[in-house]
């Protein structure tokens, strides 16, 4: 008896559409809450080396989920569209339900909502046209194991 299995990768595009915001010390303008690390840096520099994370840092942006490095496709509204990369996690600014701004690094109370989608790096925003907070459209290649069987063959 011989079974055919077939075993892959299937690459799912999702899109996540909300609010992002621009952080980063930029030249001329102090960012209080840049202290000039990100989350990701050691383990991109010692997966890609020191000039291919500073080249990533550019495309940079801040999500709350998936692996640093994730390339991702990010479009504002009117249609400006660019790659980027995770280096980042976060945003974790949240509205509480009295309507005042918290950082929820831990997850959402009962009650909180995000307050935004991604973060972007200030080299990234601007590429896009972006000086504040702005609609964007995110998109993901996730990835599915698919695993699919034949029929069987007797001999």
């Amino acid at each position: 008896m011989l079974a055919l299995l077939l075993v892959g990768t299937l690459y799912v595009p999702t899109l996540e559409v909300g609010m992002a915001g621009v952080y980063g010390s930029r030249p001329g303008v102090h960012d209080p809450w840049d202290d000039g690390r990100v989350a990701c840096e050691r383990i991109l520099v010692r997966r890609h080396g020191r000039p291919a994370y500073q080249r990533m840092l550019q495309q940079g942006l801040a999500l709350r989920e998936g692996p640093c490095g994730e390339e991702v496709k990010v479009c504002t509204l009117p249609g400006r569209c660019t790659k980027a990369y995770r280096v980042d996690s976060g945003p974790y600014g949240a509205i509480d339900r009295a309507g005042r701004y918290r950082v929820r690094r831990k997850g959402l109370l009962p009650g909180d909502r995000w307050r935004g989608l991604a973060d972007l790096r200030w080299t990234l925003a601007r590429q896009l046209g972006i000086s504040g907070r702005a609609w964007v459209v995110i998109r993901r290649s996730t990835a599915a194991t698919v695993i699919a069987s034949g029929p069987a063959r007797t001999s």
